[in-house]
């Protein structure tokens, strides 16, 4: 299965269980998206928000991170049923928590690690 049919398999999965996410459009040919020139596009619809950067988190983080906590229960409510036809490839979140986060919160002076 291609990269781009594992993620619309998801994106719809997700949205069949009221999860707000961009869903993939069909095309004519019933297909998620279309080639040019060895190029793949996909057209979803608009989902309403925006990004946040570390730096965001500075103040007001306990308003925040409450939010991104709803939000991420809502994702797992999601797929505790989704069974992909698929290799998913596991990920230890704690480990890339580690590596990723806890460095640029670090950096920010938001959370205290010594």
């Amino acid at each position: 299965m291609s990269r781009i049919n594992i993620e619309n398999d998801l994106l719809t999965h997700l949205y069949e269980k009221q999860v707000v996410v961009p869903v993939p459009y069909l095309n004519a040919n019933k297909e998620w998206y279309v080639e040019r020139n060895g190029e793949y596009f996909c057209l979803y619809n608009y989902v309403e928000g925006e990004a946040r950067e570390a730096e965001d988190f500075s103040e007001g983080f306990e308003e925040r991170a409450t939010a991104y906590g709803k939000a991420l229960a809502v994702l797992h409510k999601g797929l505790e049923d989704y069974a992909p036809n698929y290799k998913v490839h596991k990920q230890d979140l704690m480990d890339s928590i580690f590596q990723w986060a806890m460095p640029k919160l670090k950096d920010n002076k938001i959370v205290d690690i010594a």
